[in-house]
């Protein structure tokens, strides 16, 4: 376990230096390369055979700069959840953005990760064992990190690491909708931010929105404030005005698409909650228990 957690340690390292690291403590790296200038598929869905083409549900292509490397881990360590739960909690997987996740059967074919996808033979695995995410970072600058884990019938267990580092500004990714639920389910809240006053007046979700009201939408039962935050004036009661203003224009929109307005509550509470390097104004949709 020790020897585990200074893998993951100094694979974070090398995560966040761009992950030129050539060797990690008490792993073996068995394939490693750069491309400089390349374009890469970020998969956000599982693979699916369409056509003799394996596709996935939704896919991003990426002019950047990477780096690609697989570790077949230590043989005494042969649990895969134990190993991926160590993996997002030393790579501090909540401070990034999960634009999509899966595990198991829901990966679709291992087979088609390690050939198509990563071009790696040792991927190939047993499907029910898969984990695999993409996630946005946004510090220092914008990077994408893609992580697959899985287990192989001799029970080996192999990580592939790709980091993505655009040449060029990506434009807004939504996340999966499955994630986001995820993320409210664990987290409680997601928080919805840049508001375009236009959208809500006119009722035109953008891609974020639009990713946020299918998610509501896979559990129709279960209720949520809205809550709407404001610092943009001067007073307490003028921001809770502005704030509940946002939360009901921002009801009105998601029950325009669908979301029965008896699941939703507005509230608005000005700047009695400020969140540092958030908007002036934000919407944050908040679980009811």
């Amino acid at each position: 376990m020790i020897a585990l957690r200074r893998f993951l340690f100094f694979l974070c390292l090398a995560a966040t230096a761009g992950g030129h690291a050539q060797t990690l403590e008490g792993q073996r790296l068995i394939y490693s390369a750069q491309h400089a200038d390349g374009e890469y598929r970020l998969s956000l869905g599982a693979l699916k055979k369409i056509n003799s083409v394996w596709t996935a549900a939704r896919e991003i292509r990426v002019k950047a700069d990477i780096t690609q490397n697989t570790y077949e881990l230590d043989s005494s360590l042969n649990s895969v959840e134990q190993v991926w739960s160590l993996v997002e909690d030393e790579w501090k997987f909540e401070s990034a953005r999960r634009l999509f996740s899966c595990v198991g059967l829901d990966c679709g074919s291992s087979n088609a990760w390690a050939n198509d996808r990563f071009g790696v033979k040792q991927l190939y695995g047993m499907d029910q064992s898969q984990h695999y995410a993409v996630l946005e970072f946004k510090q220092p600058k914008t990077r994408f990190l893609v992580v697959y884990l899985v287990q192989r019938g001799n029970r080996r267990i192999y990580l592939q690491v790709d980091n993505v580092l655009p040449k060029e500004q990506v434009g807004f990714i939504a996340a999966d909708p499955q994630v986001l639920l995820e993320t409210l389910e664990k987290g409680g809240y997601v928080v919805v931010d840049n508001l375009d006053a236009d959208m809500l007046s006119e009722f035109r979700p953008d891609e974020k929105v639009k990713a946020l009201i299918s998610a509501l939408k896979i559990k129709p039962f279960q209720k949520y404030y809205v809550v709407g935050h404001s610092r943009k004036a001067n007073t307490l009661e003028e921001n809770r005005e502005l704030s509940l203003q946002q939360a009901t224009a921002f009801t009105h929109l998601l029950v325009k698409a669908g979301i029965d307005a008896k699941r939703l509550e507005a509230v608005g509470v000005g700047d009695l909650a400020p969140r540092e390097g958030q908007d002036a104004e934000r919407i944050e949709i908040v679980l009811k228990k």
